[in-house]
């Protein structure tokens, strides 16, 4: 038997894993943190080779903002996850921060509480601009992007990177992008993107969520709501060689291959592309002022690009047409945000004018004018 009472754990891999054997654990006030898993029962052995008899008990735990997993209950080789080895008593459980399997992650329902800002007109506007509801938090959208089931799937795009290069943590250098109805009553996007996360025009779906997760912290209303989300190959219901390219398969045969990625609520809005030429890409910094002032969040949305390292492409710019003709900027497409290296993008002799102009035009507005911090 073990007993951990009062206990703080953050850093690890696992806080607290009950593995292989037939011991017997009681956890009692203690929390995890910060840790790529927070309370794991099982490991990496597989069955029949380990026997697992194990328990775990935990009384006043709180598991928040571990990485990966809160709880994960899970021994591998089983063909089917097993919920009874955990058993939690007026405990706190909270999703997690990154991509989970739904079947293998435990959470308390969210408590409906508003998304503060002191600011209420961007608020407003936003509502105008996505027709979601200003007043949903971020765990209510965590709820209803992943624990909502996939009820079809309406559209596929696949495709191969240009720099198919191979990364022990990527897979191949390719992806897909899928629009798929939710039960929850509303469409998502779903994109699996796995590539080599080593040039400036990267493609990842990790700065889908980041930007998200920045949004909310800053109050700046400018993006979608979007979440991690990984999906069992089989809610597809879609088998093809080039999806497998963006699918993760399991080292066990008898268990199901999943696609990691963020899944974005779809709005029904007439959400238009900003620009469809490269001629355009030089608008933000053109002497189109008047132009610019009938985006009522252009501001906010050059300081917001520059604070996101966002190496946009000229299609990858959105907006959405307002009642009272004003116009909202969305962040919208945002995997080439975040990028290693979009700071010095800019300045490197080789780089293409554009590109000069995708990394380099949000700092020279904020270098050259005190407009923004209005």
């Amino acid at each position: 038997k073990a007993l951990v009472a009062g206990v703080y754990v953050e850093g690890c891999e696992q806080a607290i894993e009950v593995g292989y054997g037939d011991i017997q654990v009681e956890i009692l006030n203690t929390e995890l943190a910060l840790n790529k898993v927070g309370l794991r029962f099982g490991d990496s052995y597989s069955v029949p080779k380990r026997l697992y008899l194990g328990t775990c008990f935990a009384e006043g735990l709180v598991a928040s903002t571990n990485f990966e997993y809160n709880v994960l209950d899970w021994v591998n080789g089983l063909d089917k996850t097993d919920l009874a080895h955990i058993q939690l008593h007026k405990s706190t459980v909270f999703m997690p921060s990154l991509p989970q399997s739904l079947a293998t992650v435990r959470w308390s329902l969210p408590v409906p509480r508003p998304w503060t800002s002191l600011d209420v007109a961007p608020r407003v506007r936003w509502e105008q601009a996505t027709g979601f509801l200003a007043e949903r938090g971020l765990d209510d959208w965590r709820w209803d992007l992943t624990a909502s089931k996939i009820a079809y799937l309406s559209k596929i795009d696949l495709f191969t990177h240009a720099n198919g290069a191979r990364r022990q943590w990527t897979g191949w250098a390719c992806g897909a992008t899928l629009r798929v109805g939710l039960s929850a009553g509303f469409e998502g996007l779903v994109k699996a993107l796995h590539s080599s996360n080593s040039h400036f025009n990267d493609e990842s779906f990790w700065p889908e969520i980041f930007v998200y997760a920045l949004d909310v912290v800053l109050g700046a209303w400018l993006s979608l709501p979007t979440v991690g989300r990984t999906i069992p190959f089989t809610e597809f219901n879609y088998m093809d060689d080039a999806f497998k390219c963006a699918t993760r398969w399991p080292r066990n045969s008898s268990s199901v291959p999943t696609a990691d990625g963020s899944i974005t609520a779809w709005s029904t809005s007439k959400i238009r592309p900003l620009f469809r030429t490269h001629k355009e890409e030089g608008w933000f910094i053109s002497d189109a002022k008047g132009e610019h002032e009938r985006y009522l969040n252009f501001h906010d949305y050059v300081l917001f690009n520059y604070l996101c390292q966002c190496g946009k492409s000229t299609h990858s710019h959105f907006a959405v047409d307002l009642p009272d003709g004003h116009a909202w900027l969305l962040m919208v497409d945002n995997d080439r945000c975040f990028q290693l290296n979009g700071e010095v993008a800019a300045d490197l002799p080789d780089a293409r004018e554009y590109d000069r102009l995708r990394a380099g035009q949000f700092r020279q507005l904020i270098a050259e004018s005190c407009d923004w911090a209005r």
